[in-house]
């Protein structure tokens, strides 16, 4: 997929979608395009230059972020369904996508005071609470269960 080629037969996305299915939507739209030459692109051993602005275009990159600044104010359930539609189009690119995804939450896994308090809000409502244990030795995932997201 050259960069031309790409701007030539994207969609116009308009405005991020509301919905998480609406999300997964535009994903696999997404996945439709990439899957028209991906055994070639992959064959070329190319950086994906035309498949990471189609991924921005798309506003995929945005999906996380909170709506506040532009992003997609979607949870961490609605990017696993966005990545593994993309995935089905071109597996590395849906790769690419995902590691983007943790990466752009890495500042409130990993920081301290306000983005770690953040974090800890966002995962409760991913039903997931990160937590460090008094030893201070390494960072834990724990699933809140119905009955104990009202207790946490």
């Amino acid at each position: 997929m050259t960069v031309q080629s790409q701007q030539t037969r994207a969609p116009s996305w308009g405005s991020s979608p509301r919905s998480p299915d609406a999300w997964v939507e535009r994903a696999s739209d997404v996945a439709t395009q990439l899957a028209a030459d991906a055994v070639e692109r992959d064959r070329a051993n190319q950086p994906p230059y035309a498949e990471v602005r189609l991924l921005k275009d798309a506003g995929l990159v945005t999906l996380l972020g909170p709506v506040a600044h532009g992003g997609g104010g979607q949870d961490w359930t609605t990017a696993l369904r966005v990545v593994r539609a993309v995935s089905t189009g071109d597996g590395s690119i849906g790769q690419l996508l995902g590691y983007h995804c943790l990466w752009s939450w890495a500042p409130r896994l990993a920081g301290r005071g306000r983005p770690l308090r953040a974090a800890r809000g966002a995962a409760r409502a991913d039903l997931v609470h990160v937590s460090r244990p008094p030893s201070g030795r390494r960072w834990q995932a724990t699933p809140i269960t119905p009955s104990s997201q009202t207790a946490a």
